[in-house]
């Protein structure tokens, strides 16, 4: 495919990578269930160590198009290149390798709740060590033991290391959840409306401390949202979906609040 596959469909121009090289670049991406598109011709490119968010109304695919770039819903057109991989060619095993070293954050916060925090973090290394010392916290290795206690602290919640996972808050669950991706080591962290299932004042700590752990970290990532604030504080970048399409690819700055809620009929949530 052409460049022109990855042009934003607006007279806005979109934000250069600052980096020569990429980790993700979608062309001409569409995806839907029984006949009918969700989204379609969506194309754009993620540049190493760059923070994305895709906004949009309820509806306009962009838990999909996450969904899609990682084939947990297949596409049904266009090419995915994914830390150097097209991701439509893969096969099964291969996707699986590929899926180890990306790291994803849910709405929900999908912990094991009858095991502690630390437990649940352990699972994290599961993406790279086989076997049955990442079922329990008891049965890891001191090394790795130590590394979910590092990704715990990181998170502040190293003091809640051995409560069973249904006794957090949805703060807490969330935290724990980033924790457990940060065992994971990836490459690229896609996140698919990371806080939408907390209150505003747990949500606006979340989202403040996943981001500076992405930054501290230097990882690339991609993250859905419905809060206008959260996308200009948070990415380098703002897509938009709209009606199916890409609607805008904008540099974070200049997208005003105003600009983006008329455009979307959105409001912060």
């Amino acid at each position: 495919m052409g460049a022109s596959a990855l042009a934003p469909v607006d007279d806005a121009a979109p934000a250069e990578p600052a980096a020569a090289s990429s980790d993700l670049e979608v062309v001409e991406l569409a995806a839907g269930f029984g006949g009918h598109a969700v989204f379609r011709r969506v194309g754009f490119r993620v540049a190493r160590g760059e923070s994305v968010a895709i906004i949009g109304p309820n509806g306009a695919g962009k838990s999909t198009l996450l969904r899609s770039i990682i084939r947990l819903i297949e596409p049904t057109e266009g090419a995915v290149r994914l830390v150097g991989q097209e991701v439509r060619m893969l096969r099964e095993r291969e996707l699986r390798r590929l899926r180890s070293r990306i790291g994803f954050v849910f709405q929900r916060h999908n912990l094991v709740a009858r095991l502690s925090a630390l437990t649940n973090v352990v699972h994290g290394a599961q993406a790279r060590t086989d076997g049955p010392r990442t079922w329990l916290q008891s049965l890891a290795p001191p090394a790795l033991r130590d590394e979910a206690m590092d990704c715990l602290s990181r998170v502040g919640l190293a003091h809640v290391a051995g409560r069973r996972a249904d006794r957090l808050s949805g703060g807490q669950s969330q935290r724990v959840a980033i924790a457990r991706m940060l065992m994971q080591r990836p490459q690229l962290v896609l996140a698919d409306e990371p806080v939408a299932s907390l209150d505003p004042s747990a949500g606006e700590e979340v989202m403040s401390l996943f981001a500076g752990l992405m930054r501290t970290s230097g990882l690339t990532v991609v993250f859905t949202t419905h809060n206008l604030h959260h996308a200009r504080a948070y990415a380098d970048r703002i897509i938009g979906l709209a009606g199916g399409s890409l609607a805008f690819d904008l540099p974070a700055g200049a997208a005003g609040e105003g600009q983006l809620a008329r455009l979307f009929g959105a409001r912060d949530g």
